[in-house]
């Protein structure tokens, strides 16, 4: 958890064909990594399509699995409150974190069944 903090970015979607564009994708789509307790963070979105990021915050469950939930105010905000029942659906879920290195997380969400390979944005 103690090295959690800091900007990452899914590498899945990510721009790494050199440094230069990947810093530009780290600073326009880079999440932000906030430790809160010993047994939880907030993953702060960037704010794209709103006045205010979107947060979610892992709460530690057991083993590398942890709980998250989506500030679904701050998703009603963004998506619109038509897609209410959509963003109730999804608000809760459970994924499994294994640091593979200090500066990458391989997040697998239970929820969509799905792994996020996420990279530390570069440090200026």
């Amino acid at each position: 958890m103690s090295l959690i903090e800091g900007k990452w970015i899914d590498l899945g979607y990510s721009d790494l064909t050199n440094e230069d564009n990947m810093k530009k994708y780290c600073d326009k789509f880079g999440e932000s990594f906030k430790k809160l307790t010993d047994y939880s963070f907030d993953i702060i979105g960037p704010v794209t399509r709103s006045k205010h990021a979107i947060h979610r915050e892992y709460i530690f469950k057991t083993g590398i699995s942890y709980n998250y939930r989506w500030n679904i105010e701050q998703q009603m905000e963004v998506l619109g409150s038509g897609n209410g029942k959509e963003i109730l659906k999804n608000a809760n879920g459970t994924s499994a974190l294994l640091m593979m290195t200090p500066n990458t997380l391989l997040e697998i969400d239970f929820s969509f069944a799905q792994p996020i390979l996420w990279g530390r944005c570069p440090t200026e």
